[in-house]
Formats: C-alpha cells, sequence, structure tokens
C-alpha cells in the first residue's frame, strides 16, 4: 500500500480539529498497526501535548519542528519517536510568524516534505492551521484526503460550508484533485433541535462535500 496523507481542517477551534487528528494517528497505529508519521502544522502546537510532551519539548529537539521546512532545512527535518509506531513533527509560535513572511514555492513546501516521508510510512497526518491563507493553501496540495470535523449546530455547520468553498477555490486554482473530503458532525445529541436540523443540513443541502457520514 501507498502512503496516504490525510489533513483534519477546519477554519475555526473548538471543532475537535487537533483531536481528531491525534485519535485518527492512534487508532491507525494502534488497532491497525500502521506506521504514522503525525504533521503538527497549527502554529498552536498542541499535538506536543495530546502526545504527552511538555510545551518546550522543540528546544530539546529543535530539528523536529516543521517551521524548518521554510528555512531551507526540509531535509534537516528529524521527528521524534512517539511510540513505535508513530513519529512526529510539531510546531510552536514560529509557524504563525513564517505564515507572514514571502517565502518562495512557500505554498509548495509541505508537500516537499511529505514527499521526503512518504516511503517511511503508511499514513501521515496532518493537523492543519484553524484559518485560510498561504498555509491552508499548503495542506490542500500536500493531502490525499481532508478530514472535516464539525459541531452539530446551525452557526458551525454553515461556516464549514464557507470554508469548503475556499477549499474547492484553492484546489480549482492549483488543479489539485482531493481523493476524498469527509465531514464528522461531533457532539450530536438526538434530542436537541438545533443539532438534529445542522445534521439534516449537512446531509440533505451539501452533498457535494459529503463523501462519508458517520451518521444514518
Amino acid at each position: 500500500m501507498s502512503c496516504v496523507t490525510i489533513a483534519s481542517v477546519n477554519q475555526k477551534g473548538g471543532q475537535g480539529k487537533s483531536q481528531g487528528a491525534h485519535a485518527l494517528t492512534m487508532v491507525l497505529s494502534s488497532i491497525y498497526g500502521k506506521r504514522v508519521l503525525l504533521i503538527d502544522f497549527d502554529p498552536h502546537g498542541v499535538q506536543k501535548l495530546l502526545c504527552g510532551y511538555k510545551e518546550n519539548i522543540l528546544d530539546a529537539y529543535p530539528s523536529a519542528n516543521i517551521s524548518l521546512i521554510f528555512e531551507d532545512k526540509l531535509l534537516d527535518i528529524d521527528p521524534i519517536r512517539v511510540s513505535e509506531k508513530v513519529d512526529a513533527i510539531f510546531s510552536n509560535y514560529l509557524l504563525a510568524e513564517y505564515a507572514e513572511r514571502n517565502i518562495k514555492n512557500k505554498e509548495n513546501l509541505l508537500s516537499k516534505l511529505v514527499k521526503r516521508f512518504e516511503e517511511e510510512y503508511d499514513y501521515i497526518i496532518i493537523d492543519s492551521l484553524r484559518t485560510t491563507g498561504s498555509l491552508m493553501t499548503s495542506v490542500v496540495l500536500a493531502a490525499d484526503k481532508l478530514f472535516v470535523p464539525v459541531k452539530t449546530n446551525i452557526l458551525d455547520e454553515s461556516g464549514t460550508v464557507g470554508f469548503l468553498d475556499e477549499v474547492y477555490a484553492i484546489m480549482e486554482a492549483y488543479d489539485k484533485e482531493i481523493e476524498k473530503i469527509t465531514l464528522i458532525p461531533n457532539l450530536y445529541e438526538s434530542n436537541v433541535n438545533d443539532k438534529r436540523e445542522s445534521l439534516s443540513n449537512i446531509k440533505n443541502n451539501h452533498p457535494k462535500y459529503l463523501k462519508s457520514l458517520g451518521y444514518k
């Protein structure tokens, strides 16, 4: 099997994006026995904490910092061994600073990193930043599939659809094919009208975004 790159994306915080990326990594590695590289591409750097490391872990392991791709040091990146089947490349505030800089070919640097490691892993999981712009373009170009957690309420559902319009615009502008975009409704309660209406909207009104949905 060739390596599959899956990015967990959403434009808004609190949707379960980072937790979803981490959970997917653990399921693929622990239950299915797959070799997984987890890439934290969010300046908030949550993945290092979810993996059980302290906030300052990159001080001790600077070669595991994703920001090196923007310093022309892609080949210097050395992932941290998290467990027998999982390695990780973490992030910190520097990623947000690089997002504002004019760097040649910036949107393709993450794709180059993925290509460097894809022969070593079954899956590469990317936890993306919660915004649009050049870094989100990098994520879309690097991914084979997109994993989009969304809270089941009307405001978050509507915002996610707007975000996906922007994702499709990136795909069209760069002639990029995404194999699958999977929406994952979370915090669903069948006895709450707002949540039932939101889930119905996702199912019935936005089929072009819906490839797989874990609710009947």
